[in-house]
């Protein structure tokens, strides 16, 4: 098999990133879409984008709204 370009995204990311880590040995390049802060106004980053970049996978920050339960 050839290796492929593979898109990860998602907020429960810890079950994704073993697949993605398996993934990469395989050969595979992996690039991950997420927030690097979890909630907006917050300057610390996110456990997701600790965990993706600490496995040394790139992290695509989403520019993007967030939704909240409180928002609702």
């Amino acid at each position: 098999m050839s290796a492929k370009t593979i898109v990860f995204s998602g907020g429960h990311h810890n079950g994704a990133l073993l697949i993605a880590q398996k993934l990469k040995t395989q050969g595979h390049e992996i690039i991950w879409f997420g927030h690097t802060f979890s909630m907006s106004g917050v300057s610390n980053v996110s456990q997701e984008y600790k965990d993706i970049t600490e496995a040394k996978i790139k992290f695509i920050d989403l520019k993007s709204g967030k939704v909240y339960r409180g928002n609702i």
